[in-house]
């Protein structure tokens, strides 16, 4: 159960894919100009890429502070393996030196969190109840 006393030593954890290029939304911005001569070619007719780059990362979060930021290597999808090995590995012991070994793990419900794989992973580190 989530008490007063537990939500302060809880660290909250996820990855985010951020897109680097925004595609261009041309509904939200809008030229108004008497002659269309005023406007220059630059502001009428963007350029933009068809794919914009993106960066994912992964970073827990608490009261007591924040891990690093881990950054997903390009082209990856997370199994629970690469979960293991390339995020967990180095988040949970950052978690413990920010929590002096006292804290509690949540993650939400992604299929590399929930996999057997990290359920028994997470058992061994002890963070399972």
């Amino acid at each position: 159960m989530m008490t007063k006393e537990n939500i302060g030593k809880t660290f909250f954890t996820d990855e985010k894919l951020f897109k680097l290029n925004q595609p261009r939304n041309t509904q939200n911005d809008r030229v108004y100009a008497v002659n269309k001569s005023d406007i220059s070619l630059e502001r009428i007719a963007v350029k933009r890429k068809t794919f914009p780059k993106n960066v994912m990362i992964s970073v827990g979060v608490s009261k007591l502070g924040k891990t690093s930021v881990f950054f997903v290597e390009k082209g990856v999808k997370i199994n629970s393996e690469y979960y293991m090995r390339e995020i967990l590995d180095e988040m949970l012991p950052e978690m413990s030196a920010l929590s002096g070994g006292d804290y509690i793990f949540l993650q939400e419900g992604a299929r590399s969190h929930t996999s057997k794989a990290s359920i028994a992973y997470l058992d061994e580190e002890s963070l399972l109840c």
